[in-house]
């Protein structure tokens, strides 16, 4: 009677290992199914991805008036900034660096704003 229940036990466990071997094969197989288009797919949209950044890079150079123009914008913004660093000392001695940074950035966008008018007006 042992060696039948141990023939049943036995057959059982080889059955188990089959039913896991198989669903070990089917998983492989069902990996390997979807790996060559998650492969592709990961291409395509990297090569957008390179395609977008390389016709960004690519873009024109900045006219010879455009130049000029950015560098008046510059010019006035140097200008300004000093000038916004002075009337913020006499009004407050006390503060501080980064308190001068955070407010030129803060006013940055209105000079620049303009600076653009200014400079755009004098070059026509």
């Amino acid at each position: 009677m042992t060696d039948d229940s141990n023939r049943i036990r036995e057959q059982r466990a080889l059955k188990e290992v089959r039913t896991l071997v198989d669903d070990l094969e089917h998983q492989e197989s069902t990996r390997q199914v979807w790996q060559m288009p998650l492969a592709v797919g990961t291409l395509v949209v990297v090569g957008l991805v390179l395609g977008f950044f390389a016709m960004k890079m690519g873009s024109r150079a900045p006219s010879a008036a455009e130049a000029k123009s950015f560098s008046c914008q510059l010019d006035m913004w140097d200008k300004r900034s000093g000038e916004i660093e002075r009337r913020l000392r006499q009004a407050r001695p006390e503060i501080s660096y980064s308190e001068i940074q955070m407010q030129l950035k803060i006013e940055r966008p209105y000079v620049i704003a303009e600076a653009k008018v200014d400079c755009d007006a004098r070059s026509k």
